[in-house]
C-alpha cells in the first residue's frame, strides 16, 4: 500500500546551497500522503487511482499517463551549443536553405561560437562561489599569478580550469605533460595530422547537396577529422606499423622499440613527391615550396601578409628588421619583389616637404630614398647595409 504513497513531510530545502554534498532533510513528523482513490469531477485518473478506479481500463490508462510523462519530458531545456549542434545536422526531411548558405553559413557558424562562448563566460562571472573563487583573490593569490602591480588589482573574474583555452585549463594540460614525461620519458615522435579536405568521406557527403565545396561545410570536415584522429590514435595505441583543422600528437614508444639509428628512423619517417597525374595540386604546391626554400620564403611571406595593414614607414622598419635579425639569403630579391610598397608614401612626403605638387620621382629616386631611411634605421643600431648585405650591396646601390 505503501508504493501508492509520497512522502508528506516538511521538506527543508535551505541546506541545499552548492557547497556540499547533497542533504535530504526533514522537519517535523513524517507521514505518507495517499489522496482521494476517486479522481475530481472533470479531471482524468492518477496516482493510485489508475489501480483502483476503472481497474477493467488498468492498463490502458497508465500507457496514457506514460505517453502524457513522456511527452512532457521531451519540453527539457537544451544549452545553446546543443541547440546549434541539433540545427546544423543535415536532414532527408527538413529544408537545406541554412546549409546551402555558402559565406552566410560560416558567418553563422562563427556568430553561434561566439554566442556560445560568451554564455559559458557569462555562467562564470555569475557563479563565482560555486567555483569557489575567492580561495583564488586576496594579495597571495595576486602575486602568484602575478598580477603585482596594485593599480591592477580589484575585482577579478576567475576562468575555472574546465573553461577551454582559459589560462587554468592550458596550465593544467602543461602539468600533466610534464608529469606523463617525468613518468615514461620524453616523447620520441612529433607528429602533426592535418584534414585531407579530399577524403572521399568528405567529398561523399558534399554530393549531398548541389555546388558544395569543403569551405562551405564546417560542420562535416570536424566531425570527419575528429573520426579520422581517433582512428589515428587507436592505430597507434596497436602499435601497427592549414586552414583546415590539425592536430598535434606527441608518441611515446618502449624502449625496445625507440629509434637510434638513421635506418630506424627510415621505418617510420618517409617524405616523397606526390604524383604530378593523379594529384597535380599536391604535386605544384610542394615542387613550389621546394623551389622557394632557398628564396626566403618566409620572409617574402611576412611581407606579403604586412602589406595588408601596415604602412609604408612600417614596411620599411620591418625590412630593416629582417636585415638585422634574420638570415637572409637572398635580400636584393627580396627588396625587389617588395619595393614598391615601401615607397608608396615618398613621393606625397616629398611633394609636401617642397610644396611642389606636380614633382613626379622616378623608380630610381624612390628606391634611392627609401634605402636611404633603411641605412639610417640600421646605423641607429649599430648595423650598416655594407656590414649585413656585402656580397650584395652593389645590387642595392644599383638598384
Amino acid at each position: 500500500m505503501f508504493c501508492l504513497t509520497s512522502i508528506g513531510g516538511k521538506v527543508d530545502t535551505s541546506v541545499l546551497d552548492g557547497r556540499g554534498p547533497p542533504c535530504f532533510k526533514i522537519s517535523g513528523e513524517n507521514y505518507h500522503r495517499i489522496g482521494s482513490l476517486l479522481p475530481s469531477p472533470g479531471c482524468m485518473n492518477s496516482f493510485a487511482q489508475l489501480y483502483i478506479c476503472d481497474a477493467e481500463n488498468e492498463v490502458r490508462n497508465r500507457l496514457r499517463v506514460l505517453r502524457d510523462v513522456s511527452n512532457q519530458s521531451r519540453n527539457v531545456q537544451v544549452s545553446r551549443r546543443e541547440f546549434w549542434a541539433f540545427r546544423f545536422q543535415h536532414r532527408e526531411s527538413e529544408g537545406t536553405t541554412l546549409l546551402q548558405g555558402g559565406h552566410l553559413f560560416n558567418q553563422l557558424v562563427g556568430d553561434c561560437y561566439a554566442a556560445i562562448e560568451q554564455q559559458r563566460l557569462n555562467y562564470v562571472k555569475t557563479h563565482q562561489a560555486v567555483i569557489r573563487g575567492d580561495l583564488y583573490q586576496g594579495l597571495e593569490g595576486a602575486v602568484v599569478t602575478g598580477d603585482i602591480d596594485a593599480g591592477a588589482i580589484g575585482k577579478r573574474i576567475v576562468l575555472p580550469s574546465s573553461f577551454t583555452g582559459g589560462p587554468r585549463n592550458m596550465m593544467q594540460h602543461y602539468q600533466d605533460s610534464i608529469a606523463i614525461c617525468r613518468a615514461i620519458g620524453p616523447p620520441d615522435f612529433f607528429i602533426t595530422f592535418t584534414c585531407n579536405p579530399n577524403w572521399p568521406e568528405i567529398s561523399r557527403k558534399l554530393l549531398n547537396l548541389p555546388d558544395q565545396h569543403t569551405e562551405d561545410r564546417p560542420d562535416i570536415v570536424p566531425r570527419i577529422f575528429r573520426m579520422k584522429l581517433k582512428q589515428l590514435i587507436e592505430h597507434f595505441k596497436e602499435k601497427k606499423k592549414r586552414v583546415l583543422p590539425h592536430s598535434h600528437i606527441t608518441l611515446t614508444l618502449s624502449d625496445q622499440d625507440k629509434p637510434i639509428t638513421p635506418e630506424d628512423f627510415d621505418e617510420f619517417i618517409c617524405a616523397e613527391i606526390p604524383n604530378k597525374d593523379a594529384d597535380p595540386l599536391a604535386y605544384a604546391t610542394v615542387v613550389r615550396s621546394r623551389c622557394l626554400l632557398d628564396e626566403d620564403n618566409e620572409w617574402h611571406e611576412a611581407l606579403s601578409e604586412a602589406l595588408t595593414r601596415a604602412s609604408s614607414v612600417k614596411l620599411r622598419n620591418k625590412f630593416s628588421t629582417m636585415l638585422m635579425f634574420s638570415e637572409i639569403t637572398n635580400p636584393v630579391n627580396l627588396w625587389e619583389r617588395h619595393w614598391r610598397a615601401m615607397v608608396d608614401d615618398l613621393q606625397h612626403r616629398i611633394r609636401r616637404d617642397l610644396t611642389n605638387s606636380n614633382m613626379h620621382l622616378t623608380d630610381e629616386e624612390l628606391k634611392d630614398l627609401a634605402l636611404q631611411e633603411i641605412e639610417c634605421t640600421l646605423n641607429r643600431n649599430g648595423k650598416s647595409l655594407a656590414d649585413l648585405c656585402p656580397n650584395h650591396l652593389p645590387d642595392l646601390l644599383a638598384t
